[in-house]
């Protein structure tokens, strides 16, 4: 009588710390997402040109005012960590004429990028 007392009394006392355990994590996943279900909006991939910036595809929630790098919000990322930085230009070698020049006009040449 007395063992199946304790083996009651042992297996209460576990499932008690399960309970335990189970709501810490519970809680503690709530205080990641600041309390709240993340309301996430999608941002496309924009790829960078010579003069502009681009940005990887992120979602962002604005009630908490984080960035993550995936649709349910597990992976938090910077703003920065989303920037694809512009390329800058490269210029053919020479000048190319953009216009001729006649007998009553001036002609023009530049250089030209091989990007855009």
């Amino acid at each position: 009588m007395k063992r199946k007392f304790l083996i009651t009394l042992l297996f209460l006392a576990c499932m008690f710390a399960c309970v335990c355990i189970i709501a810490a994590c519970e809680t503690n996943e709530s205080e990641k997402t600041g309390g709240h279900e993340h309301n996430l909006t999608f941002n496309n991939r924009v790829e960078a040109d010579c003069e502009n910036d681009g940005n990887i595809a992120y979602w962002y929630c604005p009630s908490c005012d984080i960035y993550y790098s995936d649709s349910k919000g597990n992976t938090e990322i910077q703003l920065s960590d989303t920037v694809l930085s512009k390329l800058g230009h490269i210029f053919k070698e020479g000048f190319t004429t953009d216009k001729q020049p006649t007998c009553t006009q001036s002609g023009s040449k530049s250089k030209h990028c091989t990007r855009c």
